[in-house]
């Protein structure tokens, strides 16, 4: 024993040896560790995003999308790292987590304490790890998330569209380029690839808003409904076309009538009893000799006594002609701004903007009638025709159009958008006028919702403005006069008064909305403005086409999302 005692209790090495004998242990300990600190990392992190991306995928209709959300959302919030799978979607009716009220004999109560239908979804993660991988595994965890779906919007309704097609529309180009749009991209679920074509080659403002409602729509019809859609394109008034009749004399001397379809310039006004007509169709727009002969139309008609001189109404017509006339100019590009707010009466206004028939229009010249002698006394519809002037010079002349392509559109089912010109066709500069006048499109757009036939009505008014903006060109005076015309028509409750006209004439719910193009700080004046008129929640200013496109989406469908729900 004394020969090996010295070996015994000399423990030189020791150390070394036991490290040595523990050091595979010690590194298994440190990279389960070290995984196992990943794994619960990544678990949180996984509960985390499929939450939030499953309240996201609650806003979609179909499984599919929203499981292709799912997994969109997962694979931008990790990288390229993670792979997911056996992403799944159950639906089930649990007891509902919130106590009732104390009131239980409340219909509120009676709901808060029954069952409530929830949606689970699940997923599968694997991420790259530390020691797992030595095995050429990955780390696997499962998570699941619980949501009751956010109670939505009908979609069924019809949808007005005000757009204003206004100079600075289609003049300016979007804060946002192409590249930078996020539903652009081919892996969103909101890719729309015949929308972003649109806004590829978009060049201005207008174009940009042709392509966000015509997504707006696809979204809406991505799901069985009825809804409809109308569209009501202005500036400071709007186009119809419509019918109208004139009659010829024949050889035999005797009249005929004959229908033709003309083009209208419509402001949905009434004007004080001073200018008041019967026939609210009266005013063609007239020129002087003179212009009309530099406008180049040739076979005018001489008046030796100008038409309708014996019409009962003569001297409202000629008070109401010479307000917006002066000479050798025509009277569609003399400033309509200028005069209207001498002109208008605004409770009779507002009594009258749901009939479409009491609106001030004027029709365009039309070739083969306003420039024939056969024609019997030319045009029909006006009462205010060649009152200034010699007489021995007063010609049958004409209005000019305004430039200004789109014409309103009535509600119809509409299958692809970019079937009609309003949303189709590009914009370039046009004269469409200066002005922007949205009192006006509010009051023409209760006309039009006046013949929706959902019970739920939708007017959305799409715009420019900020709180720098002239009311048109004609001098700071008259801006401030339109200005004053404008706020005098909000404070008199424009908007409760279109909602509660539709409610009690036609039984249908309305809601309004204003979506302001413009930059946030240069509109705050503005915005609360648009906020008085249409609620607190339904007018907002975007800077960017994503921001377009979401906050259509909030008004449509509602800013809610799910509510997470621990079963």
């Amino acid at each position: 024993m004394n020969l090996f005692k010295p070996f015994y209790n000399d423990q030189k090495g020791i150390v070394a040896l036991t490290l040595a004998i523990l050091f595979p242990l010690i590194i298994v300990l440190l990279a389960l560790s070290l995984d196992g600190s990943n794994m619960f990392l990544k678990q949180a992190r996984l509960s985390d995003a499929l939450r939030e991306a499953t309240l996201g995928a609650d806003s979609f209709t179909s499984e599919s999308e929203k499981r292709n959300y799912i997994q969109e959302y997962l694979r931008a919030y990790f990288g390229t790292n993670a792979n997911f799978s056996n992403i799944t979607l159950s639906e089930e009716s649990i007891p509902n987590p919130v106590k009732p009220k104390k009131s239980t004999n409340s219909l509120d109560a009676k709901k808060e304490a029954g069952n409530i239908k929830v949606i689970t979804a699940q997923v599968d993660a694997s991420f790259p790890t530390w020691f797992a991988k030595i095995f050429s595994k990955d780390l696997k965890v499962h998570s699941e998330a619980t949501i009751e779906p956010v109670k939505r919007f009908n979609v069924n309704a019809d949808y007005l569209f005000a757009m204003d097609f206004s100079l600075s529309m289609t003049n300016s180009r979007f804060a946002t380029r192409y590249d930078r749009i996020a539903f652009c991209k081919p892996t969103s679920p909101d890719y729309d690839a015949e929308v972003c074509q649109k806004l590829r080659v978009a060049s201005n403002r207008a174009e940009v808003m042709q392509a966000i409602v015509a997504k707006i729509i696809n979204i809406v019809n991505s799901q069985p409904n009825t809804s409809r859609f109308g569209f009501l394109p202005f500036s400071a008034g709007s186009q119809v076309k419509k019918d109208f009749a004139f009659q010829t004399i024949s050889d035999s001397g005797k009249p005929t009538e004959t229908k033709r379809q003309a083009s209208y310039y419509v402001l949905q006004a009434s004007f004080k009893d001073e200018f008041e007509l019967s026939d609210y169709d009266y005013w063609s727009g007239v020129m002087d000799a003179a212009s009309a002969n530099v406008s180049g139309f040739f076979g005018h008609r001489t008046f030796i006594n100008p038409p309708y001189v014996d019409h009962p109404e003569v001297e409202n017509a000629k008070r109401f002609f010479n307000e917006f006339t002066r000479r050798k100019q025509s009277i569609i590009n003399y400033n309509v701004e200028g005069r209207i707010h001498r002109v208008i009466d605004y409770e009779k206004t507002l009594n009258n903007m749901f009939d479409d028939n009491k609106a001030f229009s004027f029709r365009f010249f039309t070739p083969g009638v306003d420039n024939v002698a056969g024609i019997l006394e030319a045009r029909l519809n006006g009462v205010a025709y060649d009152y200034y002037g010699d007489k021995t010079k007063t010609a049958l002349a004409s209005s000019k159009d305004l430039g200004y392509e789109f014409f309103e559109t009535p509600f119809m089912s509409l299958s692809n958008p970019f079937s009609i010109p309003v949303l189709k066709n590009s914009i370039s500069r046009r004269a469409g006028g200066t002005l922007t006048l949205v009192s006006m499109a509010l009051l023409r757009g209760a006309a039009l919702l006046s013949k929706g036939t959902n019970r739920e009505r939708i007017l959305f008014v799409i715009t420019d403005g900020n709180d720098r903006d002239p009311y048109g060109t004609s001098g700071i005076v008259n801006s401030s006069r339109l200005r004053g015309m404008e706020e005098r028509l909000f404070e008199m409750g424009l908007c409760d008064r279109i909602r509660q006209g539709v409610q009690i004439r036609t039984g249908g719910k309305t809601r309004i909305f204003f979506i302001n193009i413009s930059d946030k700080a240069d509109s705050k004046n503005t915005l609360k403005t648009w906020q008085a008129c249409a609620g607190q929640d339904n007018a907002a200013v975007v800077e960017n086409i994503d921001e377009f496109l979401n906050v259509f989406k909030k008004f449509i469908f509602g800013n809610q999302t799910g509510l997470f729900v621990e079963k």
